[in-house]
């Protein structure tokens, strides 16, 4: 992505978008960036399978209303806690045994952030 977003819907105006209630599931932020980029993002301090859950279902929910999504993001303070998950060069792998392959949602690579790299300056559109 080039630049911050030209475009950006909290949770509460997401929800209003999905036509969503309060009790649906629902990720955090989805945003538009001027090189016609759409993210859905969420945040997470711990509990990566809740946020891998809230935006499979934030994706489908906008792909089935016609809304664009390009990008996954996962932003947490750390990725080491969650058996199976692990994190190389800011992309969501999921690992069984000596396999690991790219988490994806919706044909989507995950990417993971950590809070830590965005407040140090590394942007989400240096990616």
């Amino acid at each position: 992505m080039h630049g911050p977003a030209d475009e950006i819907h909290d949770e509460k105006s997401l929800r209003t978008m999905l036509n969503l209630s309060d009790h649906d599931t629902c990720a955090d932020y989805y945003g538009h960036y001027k090189n016609c980029t759409w993210a859905v993002i969420e945040c997470k301090s711990r509990h990566l399978r809740n946020a891998i859950t809230q935006l499979e279902e934030t994706v489908r929910k906008l792909r089935t209303s016609g809304k664009p999504v390009n990008r996954v993001i996962v932003i947490a303070d750390t990725f080491g806690r969650e058996r199976g998950l692990v994190r190389r060069n800011k992309i969501l792998y999921l690992k069984r045994g000596n396999n690991t392959k790219p988490l994806m949602i919706d044909g989507i690579m995950v990417e993971g952030w950590q809070a830590e790299e965005i407040r140090r300056g590394t942007t989400l559109y240096d990616h």
